[in-house]
């Protein structure tokens, strides 16, 4: 398990620090402090699960997760404020999303339906776990396919989002390097070529020499 690892899940799932854990045969059973109950509650997954996946079978399983993170039993207790959706709280889905969802623009502000809503939170966080910004490209292992199958919404969805807060994809590292490899080996022939060339006009200046020393006809 990578040394990060609960460091990152505590990020993903709205706890401070690292989040406590036992390692079992099957996987790791989690100590996560509920925020509402002032409780701890075990949760179980099992491999070693990436964050953003855990996150979304906690939230299956009736947790909340995001800004703070709340038991199953207390966010069924949890009452909704009648509050405006700018003012709404930053939470995650407590139940799974549908395969699919689209996010029809400008999928925020008031016309945004709440599944939509809760499924760009969901990207946001995939992609702040897996895009360099700077190279302007995922890392290694993740794609906006990658990122749509965790979230459970449509890889059309997950570009429309990286594209309006991050801009169109560069080119992947690999193929800069893969350039720039090409154009050294055409440096290379160039060179090879030119040296060639070079020691013909040599053979050809010595030849002409004998031929005219000895009298011999060109």
């Amino acid at each position: 398990m990578r040394d990060n690892w609960p460091r990152a899940v505590a990020h993903r799932i709205g706890m401070g620090g690292l989040v406590d854990f036992t390692t079992t045969k099957v996987g790791q059973t989690l100590h996560v402090p509920c925020k509402r109950g002032d409780h701890v509650v075990d949760f179980s997954i099992t491999g070693n699960m990436p964050p953003d996946f855990v996150a979304k079978k906690m939230m299956q399983a009736g947790w909340t997760v995001g800004s703070k993170i709340i038991c199953p039993d207390c966010s069924r207790k949890k009452k909704a404020p009648a509050a405006a959706p700018a003012q709404e709280e930053m939470t995650m889905a407590t139940e799974p999303l549908p395969a699919g969802v689209e996010l029809p623009p400008p999928a925020v502000g008031p016309r945004a339906s709440p599944a939509a809503g809760k499924a760009k939170r969901l990207v946001y966080m995939a992609l702040e776990d897996h895009y360099d910004e700077n190279a302007k490209g995922y890392r290694p292992g993740h794609s906006d396919k990658t990122i749509a199958t965790a979230c459970g919404i449509s890889e059309a969805a997950v570009k429309q989002i990286r594209e309006e807060s991050y801009g169109p994809l560069g080119e992947p590292i690999d193929v800069r390097e893969f350039r720039e490899a090409l154009a050294g080996c055409r440096t290379d022939i160039n060179a090879g070529a030119d040296a060639a060339r070079q020691a013909v006009r040599t053979l050809e200046l010595r030849l002409d020499a004998l031929v005219k020393k000895n009298g011999w006809a060109e």
